[in-house]
């Protein structure tokens, strides 16, 4: 797979939610994305091409009351996300995101690097509010993850309360992907190597619409020649009923 190191939940858009305390919180691996090979750069300076991958960390004990979109109530765990983090099979910087995340999921590297294996594995995570340096919102505060580490020793971290998301650019699940952000799905397809899995995406879709029209023009011709049997029959029964008629002269 191409989520393993050593080869190398939909969205809640629009709520506005409380900032989150400055604390370390118990949490498990919610989601793993592969968004694909893209240039990286560092201070302007291209790094090459990486792969990518998206976190998403489900907070496991901070549920929030929210309305839903038909306005009834509803209850939902929070989450943080680590984007864009490049992945290599090469030993990684240990202040990388990759060790970082890796050193606090997998520290005896039991699962060989593969990331799929790590779903719903926990962790530690630290909070720290840092602010926007650019564009619209610039200097508005957020959340962001500072830091990630293993569990204590007899340290209970609850379930999930969310349901685990992979997507993988080497096993393409379309169902995933259409559950994703769009703005996720617009990372995906800005990938070098999005030609690759973009028949796969993409041709189902256009492959049901051919199939459904197919079935349709059988339809309307199976009905076309029902119709035109009746209208022969009708016309067969008519002839016949002017042949008696005129027997009767």
């Amino acid at each position: 797979m191409s989520l393993n190191t050593n080869e190398a939940p939909e969205s809640k858009k629009g709520l506005d939610l409380p900032l989150l305390e400055e604390e370390t919180y118990p949490a498990r691996l919610l989601s793993i994305v592969d968004v694909g090979m893209h240039e990286v750069f560092f201070d302007k300076k291209s790094k090459g091409v990486k792969q990518l991958i998206n976190f998403t960390f489900e907070l496991v004990d901070e549920q929030v009351d929210i309305e839903d979109e038909n306005g009834e109530p509803d209850t939902i765990t929070r989450w943080v996300g680590v984007n864009n983090v490049a992945v290599t099979s090469s030993e990684p910087d240990i202040k990388s995101w990759q060790h970082r995340i890796l050193k606090a999921l997998d520290p005896t590297d039991k699962v060989d690097g593969d990331l799929s294996e790590l779903l719903g594995s926990p962790l530690l995570i630290t909070i720290q509010h840092k602010l926007i340096s650019g564009g619209p919102n610039k200097g508005k505060e957020y959340a962001a993850v500072a830091g990630l580490s293993k569990p204590m020793k007899g340290q209970k971290v609850s379930e999930l309360n969310g349901n685990t998301v992979l997507f993988d650019f080497d096993d393409i699940d379309v169902d995933v992907y259409e559950k994703l952000p769009a703005f996720v799905q617009d990372k995906i397809q800005e990938a070098n190597n999005f030609s690759d899995v973009e028949g796969e995406l993409f041709s189902s879709e256009e492959e049901e619409e051919e199939e459904e029209a197919e079935k349709e023009a059988h339809k309307a011709k199976a009905k076309a020649k029902a119709k035109a049997k009746v209208k022969a029959k009708d016309t067969n029964k008519k002839e016949a009923k002017d042949d008696d008629d005129n027997d009767d002269y």
